[in-house]
């Protein structure tokens, strides 16, 4: 998932150069008193397209059961699955 992605690339490594800076997820949240009716994402996401940011996505399975995700890229048939 392009967001959880985001999170595991700003965690700080061990074989990073001492001092440098953590990478972080651009632009800002969204506000959530007002979540937006598309991918809440969408704004910060470096995969996103059209579709992202005109419906919120469906919950829905991935890998089995266990798993269920929102993101119109990794579905099935998306373009980073």
């Amino acid at each position: 998932m392009p967001y959880a992605w985001g999170l595991l690339d700003s965690l700080p490594r061990i074989d990073d150069v001492r001092g440098d800076r953590l990478r972080t997820i651009e632009g800002l949240p969204p506000l959530l008193i007002a979540p937006p009716d598309a991918c809440r994402f969408s704004p910060r996401c470096p995969y996103v397209r059209d579709v992202c940011r005109e419906d919120e996505p469906e919950l829905t399975p991935r890998d089995g059961e266990e798993h269920s995700a929102r993101c119109c890229a990794t579905e099935p048939d998306g373009w980073i699955a």
